[in-house]
């Protein structure tokens, strides 16, 4: 794959054969050169917040981010404001350059109870930048994750059935004697 906005050279050598009975050969090199196309594409992106979870009961979050270029994504922007930024702010993230960028990350909201939106921008190698993406979750301290409360509620079923299990075998003990 080439480079955008690359100049490029090429050498046909003349020691290269014609392909023909004759064996044919040319009588000087020859080369030429051409220049790709400037990448005017942008970085198609997204985020999502703890794998699109409405809720959280903790500040402290996992972003996931993807995007993909046409060229190199090289840099990531996270904020809370759906500004887009300069490509020459200090606060974007480089990335090891790649056409598809995925990564989840360790980020902190503020600790007040409610609504946290979350916007993610993408940057390539020609510092084209992407739409804005953004995400949001709720914090609730007092949110109690689905899966935890299933396996409480299993936690407690077991319990309770282990304690009728007892109970059933003492009055078959009883009935026997």
């Amino acid at each position: 794959q080439l480079a955008y906005n690359t100049k490029y050279t090429a050498t046909l050598t003349q020691k290269i054969q014609a392909a023909n009975y004759a064996g044919s050969t040319m009588n000087s090199d020859y080369v030429w050169s051409f220049v790709t196309e400037s990448d005017t594409y942008s970085p198609d992106g997204s985020i999502a917040i703890n794998n699109g979870a409405a809720y959280t009961n903790s500040s402290a979050v996992t972003l996931n981010l993807s995007a993909t270029d046409h060229g190199r994504i090289t840099g990531y922007f996270i904020s809370s404001h759906s500004n887009t930024p300069l490509a020459s702010d200090p606060d974007w993230i480089s990335v090891v350059p790649t056409a598809s960028f995925r990564a989840d990350i360790q980020h902190i909201v503020s600790s007040e109870k409610g609504n946290k939106t979350i916007y993610a921008f993408y940057k390539d190698t020609l510092d084209n930048i992407s739409s804005v993406s953004g995400a949001s979750i709720t914090l609730d301290p007092d949110f109690v994750p689905s899966d935890l409360s299933i396996l409480k509620h299993k936690n407690r079923v077991r319990r309770e059935k282990k304690e009728k299990g007892v109970a059933i075998m003492n009055t078959s003990a009883n009935c026997s004697e």
